[in-house]
């Protein structure tokens, strides 16, 4: 029984990686529109960046340095 599970766990791992290569090699096949996000994207709202802080009493806290 346990190599029942060990091929079935091998065979689903193959299939699974086999999916992922075709998705990220060929995403033509599967996909219509390449594009991806891109055509959700309209010019009425611009991509930018927002950042934020934490403020206690006026004062930004201030973060771990790694």
């Amino acid at each position: 029984m346990k190599k029942l599970y060990t091929a079935f766990a091998a065979v689903f791992w193959l299939g699974m990686m086999g999916l992922l290569f075709q998705r990220e090699v060929f995403p033509s096949i599967i996909v219509t529109n390449p594009a991806g996000y891109k055509i959700e994207l309209s010019k009425d709202y611009p991509i930018r960046q927002s950042w934020m802080g934490i403020y206690f009493k006026d004062n930004k806290i201030k973060g771990y340095e790694v």
